[in-house]
């Protein structure tokens, strides 16, 4: 769960995963085409973090490494039947796991890649992955209720390009626009603190996301 730095409300991993799969479901403006099938991209981007559960209590950046450990297991043991949905989902666990350096987890995941893999040329999922990169930052910093302005790098058919974006009160503003719509809005169920999860006082948490 995502803990706000604003007021006292949290916000599940699944709703963090709802706004990451609608930015990758939307993803592909000139100069920004995908690099694999766009149904395999979005499934992987939106279940990327799928061992949680809904009303997870796990708060971000504050989990202990054997807990930590134990969720890596469960994305193991969770494998859809989407091959490269599942490269994607694995490609972004072991960036997790490669930070702040390589640790034991990191040989597995790169075992569990290669059995996956099955001869496919993993290049398009290293480019992939760096599109699940932004999308899963942005919606960190809209459910943390950040105030922030960032560069990340999305990797496109010519080479790559920086992606810069600034959020501020809900709104993101991105340029170069990378999206095939005109803009991104919505909304993502937030909790009051106090209670949760036992008690759920629900809220709604609106967002923009547009083009600079």
């Amino acid at each position: 769960m995502f803990e706000s730095k604003r007021r006292p409300i949290v916000v599940p991993q699944a709703e963090h995963l709802k706004l990451s799969g609608q930015m990758a479901f939307h993803w592909g403006a000139a100069g920004f085409s995908l690099p694999i099938a766009r149904d395999s991209f979005v499934l992987g981007v939106a279940t990327h973090d799928r061992a949680f559960g809904y009303l997870d209590t796990a708060a971000v950046g504050k989990i202990a490494p054997a807990a930590r450990a134990a969720q890596v297991d469960a994305w193991l043991a969770s494998a859809g039947t989407d091959l490269e949905a599942e490269l994607v989902v694995l490609f972004h666990v072991r960036r997790l796991m490669q930070m702040p350096r390589p640790g034991p987890l990191s040989a597995r995941l790169d075992q569990r890649i290669a059995a996956v893999a099955a001869g496919r040329d993993l290049s398009s999922f290293h480019r992939a992955d760096t599109i699940t990169a932004f999308c899963d930052v942005v919606s960190f910093d809209i459910c943390f209720e950040a105030e922030v302005s960032r560069s990340l790098t999305v990797a496109t058919g010519d080479g790559a390009v920086d992606l810069q974006y600034a959020l501020q009160g809900g709104v993101a503003v991105v340029r170069p626009w990378p999206f095939t719509c005109p803009k991104l809005e919505g909304y993502l169920l937030a909790y009051r603190s106090a209670g949760y999860p036992e008690a759920l006082d629900p809220l709604l948490l609106s967002y923009s996301i547009r083009p600079g």
